[in-house]
């Protein structure tokens, strides 16, 4: 549907082909890709986006498995809001530049509060409430919930999910995915490219489609829960790989070794940034990503 993307794409295929040409090895598409994106440029020839470069992404229903809870390895503490606590963040996630809402025509409707990466194995967790607050309230030690909404955000990528937790600063959040025609009229999903390596699809977020019409059953709202303290906690899935352009551009292109995007969701008709992530491609990333699943114990806690 749009020719930007369909040469970005020809791209990754043309590079590719050159690729298994050259090296008479098997391995699998993913790694040739990997190898190819690092070889490909040099850190001088890392493409910083502006403040308007854009992927919108994919539709599949998600699958209800049980998820384990891996919590990266290496942490830093950045300072907080005042009078709050600091966040906690790891090599892998932080939160985004201040000026990504300014730059882009948005405000900020909310603040980053933790993030992870689940693995599925039970069918029960994504669709049992109980469970999915229990993972929350983990997310959110050592801090307290606040009388305020939040919402997390759950994005598909193949057997593995990202999920990150955002506090709202007022009360736009709540009216934005409580309005009924949320995921058809009001939500985007961006992913806007900081730095990669090879050419990644982008559009202005006021060419991306809303959620709803573009994911499809892939896109869905939870029902909104109330933490102990009242809090109203609203979850809103997309699976990202459900969409095979999506899901190419982010194997062969945007998850690979060094690159940075910033995952954010919009309400484009309020110009309000919703919730929002800087995800880094590190080492300890791609390990949790690639680990095998492992056992919980009933607070969905992974023992490192």
């Amino acid at each position: 549907r749009c020719p930007a993307k369909l040469h970005a794409l020809r791209c990754c295929f043309a590079f590719g082909k050159a690729y298994r040409q050259d090296d008479a090895s098997t391995s699998d598409q993913e790694e040739s890709l990997d190898d190819i994106s690092t070889a490909a440029s040099s850190p001088n020839e890392v493409s910083e986006a502006d403040g308007n470069a854009v992927m919108s992404a994919g539709s599949q229903s998600p699958s209800s498995h049980r998820p384990s809870l891996e919590q990266p390895s290496e942490v830093t503490v950045t300072s907080g809001e005042s009078g709050g606590a600091a966040l906690v963040t790891h090599d892998w996630w932080s939160d985004v530049d201040p000026t990504a809402a300014t730059d882009a025509g948005l405000t900020r409707a909310s603040n980053l509060v933790a993030a992870r990466l689940i693995h599925e194995e039970d069918p029960k967790v994504l669709s049992d409430p109980v469970a999915t607050l229990q993972l929350y309230e983990e997310m959110l030690e050592p801090r307290t919930w606040k009388r305020t909404d939040y919402v997390a955000v759950w994005l598909g990528m193949g057997p593995r999910w990202l999920v990150y937790l955002c506090e709202a600063t007022g009360d736009a959040l709540r009216d934005s995915l409580e309005s009924g025609a949320a995921l058809k009229q009001r939500v985007k999903l961006i992913l806007r490219p900081i730095k990669v390596r090879l050419p990644f699809p982008s559009s202005p977020p006021k060419d991306a489609e809303f959620v709803g019409p573009y994911f499809g059953d892939g896109a869905t709202m939870d029902e909104a829960m109330l933490s102990q303290s009242g809090s109203q906690i609203y979850g809103l899935r997309v699976n990202l790989y459900g969409n095979w352009l999506v899901k190419l551009g982010l194997q062969h292109i945007g998850l690979q070794s060094g690159n940075c995007l910033d995952l954010l969701v919009i309400d484009w008709p309020a110009r309000l940034l919703l919730a929002s992530i800087r995800l880094t491609i590190t080492q300890a990333f791609k390990d949790q990503r690639d680990t095998m699943p492992q056992p919980l114990d009933g607070r969905l806690r992974h023992e490192a």
